[in-house]
């Protein structure tokens, strides 16, 4: 019986020795993935911080290009300024709302006096 005790206790020891390099190596594998990961999130964050300032850039060059646009509309409109080498074209205004008035006035009394 003690040579099976023996036995049993070899076994056993080889089954714990293998288990012991499994975890062993497992833990070593998992250790190399972390810090490659570690490598890679430092990467990605320098890589999202210059995609941060470049969207800081373009969206300061949309504002300017913005006002710019806007100031050109105002000058137009407003102070009738223009281009070098433009015609400015200038158009009457439309009758006044009285004028309107008096006409929609004679329309609907036109259409009445057909009426009847």
């Amino acid at each position: 019986m003690t040579k099976r005790g023996n036995k049993k206790e070899w076994v056993l020891i080889i089954c714990l020795a293998v288990l012991f390099c499994f975890f062993c190596f497992n833990n070593i594998r998992l250790s190399l993935q972390r810090k490659d990961l570690e490598k890679r999130t430092l990467f990605f964050q320098k890589e999202m911080e210059r995609v941060l300032k470049e969207k800081e850039v373009f969206e300061g060059r949309i504002l300017e290009k913005d006002e710019l646009e806007y100031l050109e509309k105002i000058a137009r409109d407003e102070l009738n300024f223009k281009k070098q080498g433009e015609t400015v074209v200038s158009f009457p205004l439309s009758s006044t709302s009285s004028e309107t008035r008096l006409e929609n006035q004679s329309f609907w009394k036109r259409i009445l006096e057909k009426v009847k």
